[in-house]
Parts: structure tokens; C-alpha cells; sequence
């Protein structure tokens, strides 16, 4: 299915500043082609390494179950695995 990012919502650390070695995850919140929102959990550092950014579009063709818990807003601790075809 198509999706459109329509916000990136970053972890805010305040004045302590990031944890060593922590990985940014990032809310990545898309809206599929029947206007229904979404909440995907995606590394940061693979949103630059894949140029997504608001306005973007992309094609989600495997969701795994753990993928469906997290895009229902559901706390899982393990960051996803999708098969994204960029469009």
C-alpha cells in the first residue's frame, strides 16, 4: 500500500543530551491512500540514508506482525522490519 509521511516526531532529550550508543528512533507518522494515519517506528539515521522526509511517498509491501502492533500505536520494543519501495 502507498503512504505519505506527514510528520516525523523525534525523541526530545532536553539539556541531558542523548544516552551513549543510544539509537534515535523516530514516530514517523504516514497516511495511507484512504486518508487513515498511521504510527511507524524507523531508525533515524535510515530516514536520512533513504532521503525520507515529510512529503515523501513510499510503498510498503511486507509488514510483518510486529510491524502491524507498532503501526496501530501499540509500545514494542524492537525496531521494525518492512520491505519499503521508495516512489
Amino acid at each position: 500500500m502507498r503512504y505519505k509521511i506527514v510528520e516525523i516526531l523525534e525523541p526530545d532529550f532536553g539539556c541531558e543530551g542523548r544516552p551513549d550508543g543510544y539509537v534515535q528512533v523516530d514516530d514517523v507518522v504516514v497516511e495511507d491512500t484512504l486518508g487513515t494515519r498511521h504510527i511507524l517506528k524507523m531508525e533515524d539515521t535510515k530516514l536520512y540514508e533513504l532521503e525520507l522526509d515529510v512529503g515523501s511517498y513510499l510503498e510498503i509491501e511486507k509488514v510483518d506482525d510486529l510491524n502491524w502492533f507498532k503501526s496501530q500505536g501499540q509500545n514494542v520494543d524492537s525496531p521494525c522490519q518492512m520491505s519499503i519501495t521508495l516512489r
